[in-house]
């Protein structure tokens, strides 16, 4: 951040939220404000079971109170075949806006067909895919 990065792109499945807690432990210490780093990291399909407890994990290893942009990494798992309902998930990433623990939500590598799908029901718009 001392080379003027103020945004951050992470993700639990990169398993780098612990390497990147301290480094912004570091600039906060140096006297950077959380206001002034943009801060995203995603949900893996593998974790739809648990989206609160996820972010809450993520949170807890990037040492924040909310990141500003949480993503869906990937609609798909592995063998291509949905892990859990669109909208099931979905009104789960929405609750973390209501409880504070992102301040916007958005998916990553979806489909046009599956942003339609998504729009049909969302009550939070995804900001960006």
């Amino acid at each position: 951040m001392k080379v003027g990065y103020v945004h951050i792109d992470t993700a639990f499945v990169y398993g780098n939220e612990e390497a990147i807690g301290r480094a912004l432990k570091r600039c906060f210490k140096d006297g950077k404000k959380r206001e002034d780093i943009y801060v995203t990291t995603k949900i893996p399909h593998s974790k739809f079971n648990d989206v609160q407890g996820t972010i809450k994990e993520s949170l807890k290893k990037l040492g924040l109170a909310y990141v500003d942009l949480y993503l869906i990494h990937g609609p798909l798992g592995a063998l291509c075949t949905p892990m859990c309902p669109m909208h099931k998930v979905w009104p789960q990433m929405e609750k973390l806006v209501a409880k504070g623990l992102t301040r916007s939500i958005g998916i990553s590598n979806f489909t046009v067909q599956m942003i339609w799908d998504l729009l049909c029901y969302c009550k939070i718009k995804p900001v960006v895919n």
